[in-house]
């Protein structure tokens, strides 16, 4: 076991570290920062990237010997995966979103929590699309407890 001193999204950090132990094993199970994700364990799916001094580095090939002692590290969690591509494209789509607004806004909370707990507890890289996914099954219920009931009385012709 070694000290070194790491500057972590801003917070600086002394930690005893097991040299021969990878940065992405070291950043989830020790510090329980989730947003580094091991995806293939291979370096191939850039699930683990993380920004070391600069420079994208695959956190699970990377030992913790060979990182230097004051490196900055910084993990876009918020970024990561699919969110932008779902927040925009696939949670607004007409056909599988709620009609009233305020079916809406439960959807994107309802998204928003689903997805926190799925990246936060669950070992996927992406948890965007299953959150949408299952947010889209909710879908007619959100509608039937949200919908707009008309005023006045309807008119019968004939």
């Amino acid at each position: 076991m070694v000290k070194k001193t790491f500057i972590i999204n801003g917070v600086t950090r002394n930690i005893l570290v097991d040299e021969n132990e990878t940065l992405a094993t070291f950043l989830r199970e020790r510090l329980l920062l989730t947003g580094c994700k091991i995806g293939c364990g291979e370096g191939h799916c850039g699930a683990c990237n993380v920004i070391v001094n600069g420079k994208v580095t695959r956190s699970c090939l990377t030992k913790l010997g060979k990182i230097k002692d004051g490196a900055e590290m910084a993990l876009y969690q918020i970024l990561a995966g699919g969110l932008m591509l779902g927040a925009f494209f696939m949670a607004t789509d007409y056909v599988t979103s709620p009609v009233s607004n305020p079916g809406r806004i439960i959807m994107g909370v309802g998204c928003g929590l689903l997805l926190f707990v799925i990246r936060a507890f669950a070992s996927y890289p992406e948890g965007c699309s299953f959150a949408i996914l299952f947010m889209n099954v909710a879908t007619p219920l959100i509608d039937k407890f949200t919908a707009s009931k008309p005023f006045g009385e309807v008119k019968k012709h004939g």
